[in-house]
């Protein structure tokens, strides 16, 4: 029996490596389900938790709300709070759904774009913020905080470079 099921999620494995955008829609929706998970575990706590460190004394859990864009921008304009975020995703859905079969780096991180993307559009539309929880505590990035979302857009946008190829190649 054991041999039967490991076969079928091989075979299942096999179909959605030759069809990308499942894997695409599988990827997109696993961004979007993990930043949820761990949103939804921090909203869960007690305000008295946070901070607490999670990789040493440089990474941290902290439970933020941010009801504008980046780092709290535009805060005051709603209707940009809330149009520039579902605009993004459009346009990453329609720029990974118009990708070539064989662009694999431009389907995985359209697919991490518009999963991250969602996540965030759902806290606004449900909450009225976003829930940023990450705050690495040195380097450049110490004075944000931030969610799995917006690492997952960031990361997709990188990996969308590489799906770029050269006019007339």
């Amino acid at each position: 029996m054991k041999v039967k099921k490991i076969s079928n999620a091989a075979k299942a494995a096999r179909f959605c490596l030759n069809h990308k955008r499942i894997s695409g829609i599988l990827i997109g929706a696993g961004a979007f389900v993990t930043d949820q998970l761990f949103k939804s575990s921090i909203e869960m706590q007690p305000e008295e938790v946070f901070p607490h460190d999670v990789i040493g004394e440089d990474v941290e859990f902290e439970k933020k709300y941010n009801d504008g864009l980046v780092m709290g921008a535009m805060r005051d304009n709603r209707k940009i709070v809330n149009m520039a975020p579902a605009a993004a995703a459009a346009t990453s859905i329609l720029y990974t759904a118009t990708r070539d079969s064989d662009d694999t780096a431009g389907i995985i991180g359209g697919s991490l774009v518009v999963g991250g993307a969602l996540s965030n559009i759902y806290d606004r539309k449900r909450l009225g913020h976003v829930v940023d929880y990450i705050h690495v505590k040195k380097g450049p990035l110490s004075r944000i905080v931030f969610n799995l979302a917006d690492l997952f857009i960031a990361l997709g946008a990188v990996i969308s470079l590489f799906g770029i190829k050269p006019r007339g190649k």
